[in-house]
């Protein structure tokens, strides 16, 4: 399923990542409702959909139409490059036996694909469609029949025509929607359907910072085949970028390169393409403009924008490797056509992704051989030659490329080296950027930010030596041992576990530290990790999290775990939310079901109101224990050894009637979670069970029956003979009732049975009386009870009717006395 969002210049913020999973739920769907699937667009009359070549536009529709057609919708869906001339068009689309169909009374949908390509063959597409549907469509009701679905690529739909569009169908019906970009699910699934390990292969994406080409269709299946058919992607994220954005610059429709070449237009190959590219995104990078008018307009006075003239003065020359050769402004839109770019709105383009413009404006000094000083006076700025922040990327690129650049950089700011393609080097520069950097942390010089992602690639033999001096430094400046720690953690590095354990001892240290130390212990042995126990009580959440994580399982039994289990004290994401909300269930083992659902009752027993289990916490960590208590109960009913359970899950049970509160929290807040076993087998014998524990208590039969649904409507005859099978008053009257409240009105044999019985049960006798209310007139039911009422008499019947004028005197008596405010209203 692919995902639509509006066309304005806040999506230019949308391609910088994976899409957002925005089925996972509810809440998902609200929070991402700029964004749109066509089957949500459906009632849209006019849909202009947009989209970068090689972002899958006509996939996406094409499966909306197979949607349209199993639905019976009728559909008329026409290739406009498929149409030689404007008779021919106008022949298959507007004199078709479907579009005819409209003024019979019948509804269409019709799709006109690549408006892009049509328009290289006939160059007044766009307003000789207007023309036709304003000659076929003039009556309104007509019109209002037609739902036109548009399909082009981003960068060469006509302005103009929009407004075209709205005048003629109404603006209130007409929308511009953009085609998104994939989601971290869909490169999943393409992964699992060539047969390769989807998570490895996700994992590798995510570790050579190829996401902007994971998520275009057509550079994901660049990444597919390198890594199905040529072993593996490049170590080196230049290669496999350089390799992305080559076949970004070129044209894989291979229809649209033969009419192009039949037109003699489009004479740029890939490499021209890709040197045009540099330039713009060089001019784009140290002019600060990411922006491009899209065509030869007066200038604006938006300093965001580079004008075609900016880009292209006369004789403009450039090169691409091979040598120099000239461009012209046609060729400079031929560019902004391809996939490196996206539509901005209606009269500029943008980069599709800001890496693609940050790795070529990097080739672009490389490739015009700038010299050193040329670089530090484009990229440096200060006394202390710091890259400024907004060229971070762009200077890790270069390092990557230029050697000396790299070395330049090594004492100047060695952070930008960390996102580089130097850390997959040689292990000796790595250890030079590590402790370049930990020197500049100590000075004050740089700051962490989110530079820790990339630590694990600092990972060298002699990185442990390099560490060492700050971890096992008595009075180490708690930012730059933070910082020590972490990549100790991320490059798994032994050898330090003695003064790690202290660090994590010490009540001395800021919790954050602590914490780290605990992380970083988890390869050590149980001799070192035995020491941690007394940690599990710790009055920190986070530092209690971690311990739980390090110890469970392997250290401690789950009994000894759930006994350190308890509300957070704090108000705070981090660990404990992690591990208590998700990880901790995931690790349960069945045969420890049991221990939890004990535990589970006398959490409830021991916190009755849900409100006091939150404590210092905030909203979210209550939701992480309200999760785990959740995800207990519904593994235990789900689980195989379901039977096994009934015990716990009976205790469970009984605990959360007796604390009614907690009834809400399990059954009102979360429709989607099961509340009891699938089998009516076990179901049933649990039922039973609980019968015999919750006699007497007052909220039973409401818990059992609409809260925890153990008693349904089908179990009327079961739970009937059970009745006049039990021995025990209270478990009896328990039964009883609960034989009531699910009982249907209706049914004349449910009352025949019911009345039946009441001779050998008195529980049903009492209630006997219950029985003739809500029956219709004419039922089985009330003409059951008035033949028995017939035979047996009533001494209502025979009382003789009082008089009319009694009843007179009755009435004027009682009025008479509301006048006289004896009733109260």
């Amino acid at each position: 399923m692919r995902y639509w969002h509006r066309l304005d210049e806040k999506s230019n913020d949308l391609t910088t990542s994976y899409l957002p999973e925005i089925e996972y739920d509810d809440i998902s769907r609200i929070v991402y409702r700029e964004f749109q699937t066509l089957k949500d667009l459906e009632g849209v009359r006019c849909l202009i959909l947009l989209g970068e070549p090689g972002i899958g536009k006509s996939a996406a529709v094409e499966g909306e139409i197979r949607r349209l057609q199993e639905l019976g919708v009728q559909v008329d869906s026409h290739d406009l490059k498929a149409y030689g001339d404007s008779a021919h068009l106008e022949r298959r689309i507007f004199k078709s036996d479907a579009f005819k169909s409209l003024s019979a009374g019948k509804k269409l949908v019709l799709v006109l694909d690549s408006l892009d390509e049509g328009r290289i063959v006939i160059e007044n597409l766009g307003p000789m469609l207007l023309d036709e549907f304003r000659e076929h469509l003039a009556d309104q009701d007509i019109r209002s029949r037609l739902s036109l679905r548009i399909t082009c690529r981003s960068a060469e739909w006509p302005a103009s025509l929009t407004e075209k569009l709205e005048d003629f169908f109404g603006k209130e019906n007409t929308a511009v929607w953009h085609l998104t970009q994939l989601r971290r699910s869909d490169v999943c699934l393409a992964a699992k359907d060539l047969n390769l390990d989807s998570q490895g292969f996700l994992t590798e994406i995510e570790a050579l910072g190829a996401v902007p080409l994971a998520i275009r269709p057509v550079t994901l299946q660049l990444l597919l085949k390198l890594k199905g058919q040529e072993g593996g992607l490049p170590s080196k994220r230049t290669d496999l970028y350089r390799r992305g954005l080559e076949l970004l610059c070129s044209e894989t429709n291979d229809e649209r390169l033969e009419i192009a070449s039949e037109r003699s237009s489009g004479r740029l190959d890939a490499q021209l393409r890709l040197a045009i590219a540099r330039r713009i995104a060089a001019l784009s990078i140290f002019c600060q403009r990411p922006f491009v008018a899209v065509s030869g307009q007066e200038p604006s006075s938006d300093t965001t924008i580079l004008q075609l003239s900016d880009i292209c003065p006369i004789g403009s020359t450039e090169t691409d490797g091979r040598g120099f050769f000239e461009f012209t402004s046609r060729d400079v839109q031929e560019v902004l056509g391809s996939g490196l770019f996206r539509r901005i709105g209606l009269d500029r383009v943008g980069w599709s992704h800001q890496t693609y413009c940050e790795f070529l404006a990097a080739e672009y000094l490389v490739l015009r051989a700038y010299t050193e000083s040329q670089v530090r006076s484009l990229l440096m700025v200060g006394n202390d030659f710091r890259i400024a922040p907004q060229l971070h990327e762009t200077s890790a690129w270069l390092a990557s490329m230029d050697s000396v650049f790299s070395r330049t950089l090594l004492s100047a700011d060695p952070s930008v080296l960390l996102r580089s393609d130097l850390l997959a080097g040689e292990p000796s520069f790595r250890s030079a950027i590590a402790s370049s950097y930990l020197q500049a942390i100590e000075r004050r010089d740089l700051n962490e930010g989110d530079l820790w992602q990339y630590y694990y690639r600092l990972a060298s033999d002699d990185l442990g030596t390099i560490v060492r001096q700050y971890i096992c430094k008595a009075d180490c400046d708690p930012i730059v041992l933070r910082t020590a720690l972490t990549i100790c953690r991320d490059c798994r590095i032994e050898g330090l576990f003695d003064c790690l354990t202290e660090i994590a001892l010490s009540p001395a240290q800021p919790f954050s530290i602590r914490r780290l130390a605990i992380q970083t212990l988890k390869n050590s042995d149980s001799a070192i990790k035995a020491k941690l126990r007394s940690l599990l009580a710790d009055a920190d959440d986070e530092v209690h999290a971690n311990v739980l994580q390090l110890l469970w399982p392997g250290e401690i039994s789950t009994e000894e775990m759930f006994r350190f289990v308890r509300p957070a004290n704090q108000n705070m994401i981090g660990t404990y939310d992690s591990f208590i909300g998700t990880e901790l269930l995931g690790l349960l083992s069945e045969s420890d079901l049991s221990i939890a659902l004990h535990w589970m009752a006398n959490f409830v027993r021991r916190y009755p109101h849900p409100e006091e289990a939150r404590s210092g916490g905030s909203i979210r960590e209550f939701h992480s224990l309200h999760k785990l208590l959740k995800g207990i109960y519904e593994r235990a009913i789900r689980a195989p050894s379901v039977s096994s359970l009934s015990d716990a899950i009976c205790a469970t049970v009984r605990a959360l009637i007796e604390n009614s509160e907690w009834l809400w929290e399990l059954s009102g807040r979360a429709k989607e979670y099961r509340l009891v076993p699938d089998s009516e087998q076990v179901r049933r014998e649990i039922a039973m069970q609980l019968f015999h524990d919750l006699a007497g208590h007052a909220e039973a039969s409401g818990g059992l029956v609409w809260n925890i649904p153990y008693i349904i409507q089908s179990d009327f005859d079961w739970l009937l003979c059970a009745v006049l099978d039990e021995p025990d008053a209270k478990v009896r009257a328990l039964e009883v009732e609960i034989l009531f409240m699910i009982r249907d009105h209706q049914s004349y044999d449910q009352f025949k049975a019911l009345y039946a019985a009441g001779d050998k049960c008195p529980e049903l006798e009492e209630r006997r009386y219950q029985l003739s209310g809500y029956i219709e007139l004419d039922s089985p039911t009330a003409k059951f009870l008035s033949a028995k009422e017939t035979k047996e008499g009533n001494p209502k019947r025979d009382r003789r009717p009082e008089s009319l004028e009694a009843i007179r005197l009755k009435v004027s008596r009682y009025l008479h006395d509301l006048e006289e405010k004896k009733y109260s209203s």
